[in-house]
């Protein structure tokens, strides 16, 4: 058992003077304090908390702590439930859940507070119950764990989701209670394969078809059917109790249409709520279950001529609130109690041969699996199916023998709570082990023909089904929450063509990653394509075997149905590696039977990307060996890319060219600036160092007067001469 830690404070809270005692009214005063685990303090005023009656969870008080964190409430002599949100307490924690309690009646008079974190509950001196909360610890290096990245804003929180056959995931999507009207949201993973990094797109939503409760199914031409729900409400919000509507959705044309119930919705078909699951042949098996109903027979829906029949009328054990789980030779097997026992006595497990339209029985089970609801109950890749049970035992089924084995129990909490499966999902993992969910589930005396109705509580812990050692393997905590915060109910599981598990827990999304390995007997064969050159707009056919898996890959017990035993192609381009999906249709088998033969149809879209690649055919997380295909007349995505490449280096490399010769350019000016400069510099040096000329003083002019015969002429200069002929006078 994985360990819890809680930190309990032992702050007195003195103002807090109520404490658990009888009144006369037949009612129990009690108070609480509620602390925060971050600052070891009481979390002071305006923290909600809510109360309510196990048996009538619907009879819910909500109220707020005061300035000493303190709320008190008057109990009668039953079981409570305690929840509350402490902001708080997580941040900065992506919610604001908190650790749930059990309130349990003494003999005394007094109650019992059990907390869901597995931890003692102490009392301060005043006789106040001391609550706190675990926190959300962060994940491990090696944690199986991934957050989907960013957490998609959907408008609400993401419910029911299916594998389609174009390699999308198709999701519902609630944005409050039964009355709301809901989106349909559609996953692309990315052009590695991923989804945790997929795209988001939404879907049109069927017209006055919000269900609640309700399953679905792939059918063998591709598309998707979903009917029923425990609820269902208009667009206009207007709400039912229990629908027998039926849509398809049509993976092509992205578009629904209605077509008509079981019966025309008559008589025990006025509401589809049942069991129900897809048989080898494409056909629906679905159990009648309206409210209030034992009725044990059941309807077979044909896609092909889109028509209902009905079948199994021999069933001896009612539908209500049990599960169908196709088998690997092709028949269906269920577990329920008798007709007028429900809550007492032993189960009674049953088969239904598609062969016949009849019941038989399922040998006799080794344990009580079905208590007002039913555990997940998935074939293992065996053959043998792990049977989940609602009082925590658990049961292997083998089919060839026809008989029962045990399986180890849920484990038990240390304040005595057993885990159990009720109401949850379960999922098969590539190695071949079964990841479920498990919680507590408080129910009230069983009287008479019947029980009143329970309430799956906390904690929700992740356990693994090892189906060779049959033993359980505790996981560690959820990214998405607190096991202590609540219960399962609500959280939906998808097998992923990738491997990993797809979960929606508390509005947010995130993803499994199992150990190991599968067996290679596990994986589709391809015996043949149709043409190994592909191209879009053309439909193609896949021959193999063993093609849909030898598994329904996924169950919830009753309801919530969305099985993954059909096949998928997965092409990746040999140059790119690039992830692409074809579009699946015309399946001949969904048989899960080992080695058996099948052939189904595929196209492929405009973006698959051209050149040689390489085809899988996957089924429940499982790829079969490659087929080398060449893709033409699709994206030329790697050309473009590649030319893109070659004119981005050339670019690249003329700007690099020309940079480098603009630098030289740069640093020849440079240098020739600097001699320049240099050169100044020493001559200016130079000429600082010359010393100054002197300056003479000029000599002064003299003037002499020369004669020649008569002629007389003055001559004037600084040593005059007479011309010649001339004598000075």
């Amino acid at each position: 058992m994985r360990k819890f830690s809680i930190f309990l404070s032992l702050l007195l809270i003195a103002s807090a003077t109520a404490v658990t005692q009888a009144s006369s009214a037949s009612t129990v005063q009690i108070s609480f304090v509620m602390m925060n685990p971050q600052t070891k303090a009481n979390v002071g005023s305006g923290i909600q908390v809510s109360i309510y009656p196990v048996n009538h969870p619907q009879q819910r008080t909500n109220t707020t702590t005061d300035s000493n964190g303190v709320v008190s409430f008057a109990l009668n002599q039953e079981r409570y439930g305690l929840d509350w949100y402490c902001g708080p307490c997580n941040a900065p924690a992506r919610t604001n859940g908190a650790t749930a309690y059990l309130l349990q009646p003494k003999s005394d008079g007094t109650f019992e507070v059990l907390s869901m974190a597995d931890e003692p509950v102490a009392q301060n001196s005043a006789g106040v119950w001391i609550l706190t909360t675990e926190i959300q610890k962060p994940a491990k290096s090696n944690s199986p764990w991934k957050l989907m990245s960013p957490q998609p804003d959907l408008g609400g929180s993401a419910r029911l989701m299916f594998l389609l056959t174009n390699g999308k995931v198709m999701v519902q999507v609630s944005n409050g209670g039964v009355e709301s009207r809901q989106k349909w949201w559609l996953l692309t993973p990315d052009i590695n394969g991923n989804y945790d990094t997929g795209t988001w797109e939404q879907a049109p939503s069927p017209k006055d078809y919000n269900p609640t409760t309700y399953s679905g199914a792939v059918l063998h031409d591709g598309n998707l059917m979903v009917f029923g729900g425990e609820q269902n409400a208009t667009d206009a919000g207007v709400v039912t109790n229990g629908t027998n509507i039926c849509q398809i959705y049509n993976v092509e044309t992205n578009s629904w249409r209605l077509i008509a119930p079981p019966n025309n919705g008559q008589g025990d078909w006025k509401a589809l709520m049942g069991p129900n699951t897809t048989l080898a042949d494409g056909r629906i098996l679905i159990g009648a279950s309206p409210d209030g109903s034992n009725a044990n027979e059941s309807m077979l829906y044909d896609p092909i001529t889109n028509s209902w029949a009905l079948t199994g009328t021999n069933k001896v054990a009612e539908n209500n609130e049990a599960g169908f789980t196709l088998l690997q030779n092709n028949k269906v097997l269920t577990t329920q109690q008798p007709t007028g026992t429900l809550g007492t006595g032993t189960t009674i497990a049953e088969i239904y041969d598609p062969a016949t339209g009849l019941w038989s029985s399922a040998g006799e089970t080794n344990a009580l699996f079905n208590f007002v609801e039913v555990g997940p109950a998935l074939g293992l890749r065996n053959g043998n199916v792990l049977q989940t049970g609602a009082l925590g035992a658990n049961g292997l089924y083998n089919p060839t023998t026809n008989s029962w084995s045990v399986v180890p129990p849920f484990a038990k909490l240390k304040n005595g709570l057993q885990l159990v499966a009720q109401d949850n999902e379960a999922a098969i993992l590539p190695n071949g082990n079964i990841l479920t969910i498990t919680a507590t589930y408080i129910h009230a005396t069983i009287s008479g023909n019947g029980i009143a109705p329970g309430r799956s509580m906390a904690p929700a812990r992740y356990e693994e089904y090892d189906w060779r050692t049959n033993s359980w393997i505790d996981l560690p905590d959820s990214l998405l929450s607190v096991p202590s915060w609540g219960g399962p109910n609500m959280t939906f599981f998808l097998p992923l063509p990738n491997g990993q598990i797809m979960i929606e827990e508390r509005g947010g999304i995130q993803f499994f990653t199992g150990t190991g390995s599968p067996e290679a007997s596990w994986a589709p064969v391809v015996s043949s394509v149709s043409s190994l050159d592909l191209a879009p707009k053309t439909q193609y056919t896949i021959s193999g075997k063993q093609l849909s898996g030898l598994t329904q890959g996924l169950h919830w017990g009753d309801e919530w149905q969305a099985t993954t035993n059909y096949p998928l192609v997965r092409i990746v381009n040999n140059a790119s590696h690039h992830v692409f999906y074809a579009t699946t249709s015309g399946i001949s088998s969904t048989s899960i039977t080992p080695m058996v033969p099948s052939t189904f149809n595929m196209t492929i879209g405009s973006d698959v990307e051209n050149g040689p690649s390489k085809l899988y055919v996957v089924a429940t997380g499982i790829a079969s060996l490659p087929t080398d295909i060449t893709i033409s007349g699709g994206s030329n995505k790697i050309a473009e890319e590649k030319a893109a490449t070659e004119l981005k280096a050339k670019q690249e490399s003329d700007a690099k060219a020309a940079a480098e010769l603009k630098a030289k350019k740069d640093a020849e000016a440079k240098a020739a600036a600097d001699k320049a400069a240099k050169e100044k510099v020493a001559a200016d040096a130079l000429a600082q160092q010359k010393p100054t000329a002197v300056s003479k003083p000029l000599a002064k002019k003299k003037v002499i007067t020369c004669m020649k015969g008569n002629l007389t002429k003055k001559v004037s200069a600084i040593k005059p001469v007479c011309p010649k002929g001339f004598k000075k006078k």
